[in-house]
């Protein structure tokens, strides 16, 4: 390996150090009260040498909506990839986007929040991200029309992000109302969460 090469791994690894660094600040204080500051801290360098790898924290909030919805995509390829039909690859992605608000808290909050706050970050960069995520399930709900599993007159890209909004707004009810429900209406979060894959189920399976 050559001295160019290495510094480029080198400059690589102590990116993703930072990323490690700011993620602990993150979540612990929040994205809107963490400073680079204390991202500098955390991860034991000087606030100048942090600017030389992130102009910004907006750059930082970016690549860990990368990482985030990265793995996120992961797990909805390996959920939808023993399944067949595209019916059932959908139901499978459903799932999983459950489960990785269960198993990863924190990167699903955060990219709920990414969404909510104002940051300069262009919207085409933070875009890019997420449309790792819609491509993977709106692949598989052309799968679905093309094996006649779903029905035909739905546009993949339509229901994809409609999907993504239903599923992201039951989450979030849970989270803010979940209590509630359980404790004056007797729903438990998991009785909401299966009365909303039978609703969908519904309108879009054959």
């Amino acid at each position: 390996m050559g001295i160019k090469e290495r510094r480029l791994r080198e400059r690589l690894q102590r990116s993703q150090e930072i990323i490690d660094a700011a993620e602990n600040v993150l979540f612990s204080k929040g994205i809107l009260s963490a400073t680079m500051d204390d991202i500098a801290r955390e991860a034991e360098l000087g606030k100048a040498t942090l600017y030389v790898y992130f102009k910004s924290k907006d750059e930082i909030l970016l690549a860990i909506q990368e990482r985030a919805l990265q793995l996120l995509a992961k797990c909805f390829r390996e959920a939808a990839r023993p399944h067949a039909r595209g019916v059932d690859k959908v139901k499978a992605i459903g799932r999983a986007y459950f489960q990785f608000a269960q198993d990863y808290p924190n990167y699903y909050k955060f990219i709920s929040m990414f969404e909510a706050i104002d940051t300069k970050i262009e919207v085409e960069e933070s875009m890019e991200n997420v449309m790792v995520v819609n491509q993977v399930l709106s692949e598989c709900i052309r799968v679905g029309i093309e094996d006649g599993t779903i029905r035909s007159h739905l546009r993949p890209e339509v229901l994809a992000k409609c999907l993504w909004a239903m599923s992201t707004g039951i989450l979030q009810m849970i989270d803010l109302k979940g209590d509630i429900f359980e404790k004056y209406h007797q729903i438990e979060p998991q009785t909401f969460i299966e009365y909303f894959f039978q609703v969908v189920n519904k309108g879009i399976e054959i």
